[in-house]
């Protein structure tokens, strides 16, 4: 008997979670031939108690769990004004999914009455299908992004931000953030990139709005399209809005490995160190170095394991004595003395930079120690601050003396990437006239005691 209501139990259950959150697949799934493969489009409907939002998934037919952009439309309009942004990410081997809100327009495919549509019903809509998408095996839920536009801006601010936890990024386009001016007091606390677009001759919302909120998030960059109205008619506009999302996209699936946050290192005054990093973060951004610190991965509490930065003291060796003719730590405090003497007296952080990167190697080759290093780099990062009044004076100081020495323009646009306003821009939280601290060394007797479980989850 208990066995039985046991089983009723978990039916009435299982019946009711249906009821409440529910999904059915319609029959009519086609399958695409796309520019990079095929893809299949599939009917969904998604179903919260009476309420049914009716979309379309956009899936590419890759082994590998796939990126995924949410696109929410602009007020009045439906499903169909997001089918080119749909076709041209499924192209780019991108899941997406289209929707109508409910009661989001005459045409509205999803229930109820276009009366009824409100930014706060919009934001319900949008949670739910978050809520929906990151269920499925075929996408990545850690690679889920929003995107929306005029009205659809704001309800996907709304939901980047109250839902963050499910979002990587969050995307719009000639947002209509008036509709909701409390949102900017909002954006604050949103931890994730944003990416701003809007047109110079949008007649409907000035572009003055988004650029208030370049004051407001925290990691944000406008890109302004041209000559654009709200409507994005023109086809090389269009064009220009999804090759921008692409772009912001393919950033953000590297920047996980690029920014790990980590617990202080014993005896180091992090923004001190950050500071270190921030003088080659050009060059690191160039050689597709690991962001941050190579300093706290390969440190001696750590256990000096070089293989976890791809870098062995052989190799590294290897590198110096090709480029830099170092064998030794004789020639090596040689190249260094020379950099920072050069870089002193003629006021180049191309040579300055080149000093305090150069040290990286040194310790990772292991002509020096991690106190050697810290304290050599405090040296040098003195001179700098001494040097120079402000990054941008430094960085271009490196850009002019780089592009001198290589015949060659490249690293501008890495410079232009790290300073984007995206979370791997090194010098966002680390002010140049930061208060540097020495490292001090803590002993052996003390380390495992004071470090004891911080650095192991490094």
């Amino acid at each position: 008997m208990k066995r039985i209501s046991n089983i009723v139990l978990l039916f009435a259950i299982m019946l009711i979670n249906i009821m409440l959150f529910s999904s059915c697949l319609k029959n009519n799934k086609v399958t695409k031939k796309g520019l990079n493969g095929s893809y299949t489009i599939e009917t969904i409907t998604i179903a919260k108690g009476d309420k049914k939002i009716f979309g379309k998934l956009y899936l590419p037919l890759k082994k590998d769990r796939l990126n995924t952009v949410i696109l929410s439309n602009d007020a009045k309009n439906d499903y169909k004004s997001m089918e080119e942004y749909a076709k041209s990410f499924a192209n780019n081997n991108i899941a997406s999914f289209i929707f109508d809100f409910v009661a989001g327009s005459d045409n509205c495919k999803s229930t109820g009455n276009i009366k009824t549509m409100s930014l706060d019903s919009g934001i319900d809509d949008l949670k739910d299908i978050v809520d929906y998408m990151i269920t499925l095996d075929s996408i990545d839920k850690n690679n889920v992004f929003l995107f929306g536009e005029g009205q659809g801006g704001v309800i996907s601010t709304n939901v980047a931000i109250k839902k963050q936890a499910d979002i990587k990024g969050l995307m719009v386009l000639n947002p209509i953030w008036m509709l909701d001016m409390n949102i900017y007091d909002a954006m604050p606390s949103l931890n994730r990139d944003v990416l701003i677009i809007h047109g110079t001759k949008d007649e409907t919302i000035p572009i003055s709005y988004s650029e208030k909120a370049l004051d407001a998030f925290k990691f944000v960059r406008l890109q302004k399209i041209q000559d654009a109205t709200h409507e994005i008619k023109e086809l090389y506009h269009l064009d220009e809005v999804e090759r921008n999302m692409r772009d912001f996209i393919t950033l953000n699936n590297i920047l996980d490995d690029e920014i790990e946050y980590q617990e202080p290192l014993p005896g180091m005054d992090m923004n001190t160190l950050n500071f270190y990093e921030a003088t080659f973060a050009i060059l690191k951004k160039s050689a597709k170095m690991i962001y941050p610190s190579q300093y706290i991965k390969a440190h001696e509490y750590i256990g000096d394991q070089i293989e976890t930065i791809s870098l062995t003291a052989i190799s590294v060796r290897e590198t110096l004595s090709r480029q830099w003719g170092i064998n030794d730590l004789e020639t090596a405090m040689s190249v260094y003395n020379c950099l920072v003497k050069d870089g002193k007296e003629n006021k180049s952080a191309w040579d300055l930079s080149r000093a305090m990167s150069n040290l990286y190697f040194y310790y990772n080759a292991g002509y020096i120690d991690f106190k050697t290093a810290m304290d050599l780099s405090y040296d040098a990062a003195k001179i700098i601050q001494s040097t120079f009044a402000s990054w941008d004076e430094y960085n271009d100081s490196y850009l002019q003396g780089y592009s001198e020495w290589s015949k060659s323009t490249d690293r501008y646009e890495e410079y232009q990437e790290l300073i984007s306003g995206y979370r791997n821009n090194p010098f966002i939280n680390t002010p140049f006239d930061v208060d540097l601290v020495p490292y001090e060394k803590i002993d052996d007797d003390n380390k495992n005691e004071s470090n004891e479980g911080e650095i192991s989850a490094l």
